[in-house]
């Protein structure tokens, strides 16, 4: 997989480096082989990005994160982009107000919850079952888990 691929959220561990146009100036950057990556944001509209890397933040142009070659280690994704399943939430995105609304229907970090149906965005929790914008879904960061406790 590329890392230009990998979802917002996730980690993933570099395999190589593709072109060799930009494999000099990604290694002195440090994106070499066996380092751990984590896609931290994207720009609203979707280039370029930023990863984190040996405790730094670089931000890449898609065309240079497509150079190289990735295996996802632990993969989140947002509430937007969820098949239904059940989920834990692994990040919210957003500020207090935005968050208190997230706590008040029972999304809340480590806390389980189930996706209905993607269109509309439909979330079961332990509160109850509720729908969510499209919007609000993408700030939501998910891992998928087997089923409910």
């Amino acid at each position: 997989m590329r890392l230009s691929d990998v979802p917002v959220g996730s980690t993933a561990r570099i395999e190589r480096i593709s072109r060799d146009s930009v494999n000099s100036r990604l290694l002195g950057l440090g994106f070499v082989p066996g380092a751990q990556v984590i896609v931290v944001r994207e720009a609203p509209l979707g280039n370029p990005r930023v990863y984190q890397i040996m405790g730094k933040l670089i931000s890449l142009r898609n065309e240079d994160a497509s150079c190289i070659e990735v295996t996802v280690m632990r993969a989140a994704i947002p509430l937007s982009d969820c098949e239904p399943g059940f989920y834990i939430v692994t990040e919210i995105h957003g500020g207090g107000k935005f968050r208190r609304r997230q706590n008040i229907a029972g999304i809340e970090i480590g806390k389980q919850l189930q996706v209905i149906s993607t269109f509309p965005i439909t979330v079961r929790t332990e509160q109850g079952v509720f729908r969510l914008g499209r919007g609000e879904a993408s700030r939501i960061i998910l891992r998928r888990v087997g089923q409910w406790p």
